[in-house]
């Protein structure tokens, strides 16, 4: 049976939809601490909670891998003594061989120290860890009887867009609840983040976002969600519109950027270190034309796109790291370039603000093309927006225009005009080749074989720190119109004009509109 695939936000890992997992970490969790209240003077559910603070067990289990396993019985109830949940952290963290070759307890304790990972922010040295992990050990084997969880799981099952039976969540019924239940989302079974509710239902594309710092990828994939999310999205001629923005990502996407966006404020930049602010979003997008997919945008920091050995951190390099792994899943990439990178008339006024986009553009190029060359063999056809933004920056150019429309871009819900799009693009390209710009289109074509051109204006005007500006975006919906138009959710289309008679026996002819279907090649640069 054919499952869409869904990508975790965090570690990158790309798994068939009947493989997502329940997180029995979780309904441990709640389990321990409810026993713990009704126990007061028995501290072993404590003591098994104080655990999970420390030490993160990684229990994520499919609902097929827990039935067959027969951890779930009648009428899908789960209960895990000590015993049970020792074996499963050996079932989870080491492989069959290792399982069958691994003998005594201090080889197992090494090996579940190099996979198990600490909990939250909680650092501690290889030691230490492998000194909490044997108290767990030992705890589990002490109290092997005892009964750690138990409780009923109902399985939220919903129809994927294939006709398959997808599980979103789960239900939990706890004994002493008084029949309310706990509702938990399907997790990535290697760390454990949530997947989105509609997760497996629908096909999924995940689009990155390129580029050094504070070249404005970040306030551009505001403007697009404030754009798509807004009145101009609502017209019932537009043809797309996105769903509320509701996993733990999303809302923090929402509250701390979107909403500066929407106010007119300034955008902090993208911190590498810091996982929860990270603008990395996923949302389910609805086509007009009836198909409805997931988009995750994957906004990589500036500092991603330096050598790895210039990364101090090792919370930079493991968050690098991560979000290098969901690139290689990418659809389509969108190459940030800011105008002062490329144009040095540009460069010179703006060598003293402090959102200058600073990075030597060869470096950038030589980077970004290293990066897509560690991804896959097929990477070099990943449909490419080369995106050059604060384009309200290029005042001697026609680019900026906060009035543009968009709906005359997509006609009869399934069609991509490009004859429009064409003259837009034809315009950009035609000032990247001006001899006082920086040459950048012979290293595009060599490091991708399916990209264009595009400008936008994510406020259209200028920001600073602590005001509020009356924003006009320009441009916003191109590039994205483009790409899910290269990923085939649209055709490319233009007008052509026909004679035809205006009768069997007549000489006089009339001359006719018609849609004419196109190629994909003609919406990539030669």
């Amino acid at each position: 049976m054919t499952y869409h695939h869904v990508n975790c936000t965090k570690c990158g890992r790309k798994i068939r939809a009947v493989d997502m997992a329940i997180d029995l970490d979780e309904l441990i969790r709640i389990y321990l601490k409810r026993e713990k209240e009704k126990n007061k003077e028995n501290n072993i559910y404590e003591t098994m909670l104080d655990f999970f603070f420390n030490i993160r067990f990684g229990l994520y289990f499919s609902f097929n891998y827990l039935k067959c396993g027969k951890y779930l019985g009648e009428e899908n109830e789960v209960i895990l003594s000590g015993y049970n949940i020792r074996h499963l952290l050996c079932q989870k963290h080491l492989t069959k061989e290792e399982r069958e070759k691994t003998e005594g307890k201090e080889e197992i304790l090494d090996l579940l120290t190099e996979t198990m990972d600490t909990a939250g922010d909680v650092e501690v040295d290889w030691q230490k860890k492998r000194k909490e992990i044997e108290k767990i050990l030992d705890f589990l084997s002490e109290n092997e009887d005892v009964i750690f969880l138990k409780c009923r799981i109902e399985p939220r099952s919903e129809k994927d867009d294939m006709g398959n039976s997808v599980i979103t969540g789960i239900n939990a019924a706890f004994a002493h609840r008084n029949g309310n239940k706990d509702g938990l989302l399907m997790v990535c079974p290697d760390c454990g983040t949530a997947f989105l509710a509609d997760a497996g239902k629908y096909h999924e594309e995940v689009i990155l976002l390129m580029g050094s710092a504070r070249v404005g990828k970040t306030a551009y994939l505001a403007a697009l969600i404030d754009y798509l999310n807004g009145d101009n999205a609502k017209k019932s001629i537009f043809p797309l519109q996105i769903g509320p923005l509701t996993d733990k990502r999303g809302l923090y996407f929402q509250e701390n950027i979107l909403h500066a966006y929407q106010k007119g404020e300034k955008i902090h930049k993208t911190n590498s270190s810091n996982e929860e602010i990270v603008p990395l979003v996923s949302f389910l997008l609805r086509i007009r034309n009836g198909k409805r997919i997931i988009m995750t945008f994957v906004d990589m920091p500036g500092e991603a796109y330096v050598p790895e050995k210039e990364q101090n951190q090792k919370e930079e390099s493991e968050f690098i790291a991560n979000k290098r792994r969901i690139s290689k899943n990418a659809s389509a990439y969108i190459f940030c370039i800011a105008p002062e990178q490329i144009d040095p008339s540009i460069k010179e006024k703006e060598k003293n603000k402090p959102d200058s986009a600073t990075a030597d553009i060869e470096k950038v190029l030589r980077n970004i093309g290293n990066t897509v060359k560690n991804m896959k063999k097929e990477a070099v056809y990943i449909p490419t927006a080369a995106v050059i933004t604060k384009n309200d920056k290029l005042k001697d150019y026609d680019f900026y225009d906060p009035e543009e429309e968009y709906e005359d871009l997509i006609r009869e819900e399934k069609y991509f005009m490009i004859d429009r799009y064409r003259k837009i693009t034809d315009e950009i390209r035609e000032y990247l080749c001006a001899p006082h710009v920086a040459p950048i289109e012979e290293k595009l074509k060599f490091m991708f074989e399916h990209y264009n051109y595009f400008t936008v204006a994510a406020y259209g005007t200028s920001i600073e720190e602590g005001r509020k500006c009356s924003k006009m975006p320009s441009g916003i919906m191109l590039p994205f119109l483009w790409i899910l138009t290269m990923l085939g959710y649209f055709t490319p289309a233009q007008l052509e004009y026909v004679r035809e008679k205006k009768g069997i026996f007549s000489r006089k002819y009339d001359v006719v509109e018609r849609l004419a279907e196109q190629e994909k090649d003609v919406l990539v640069q030669k």
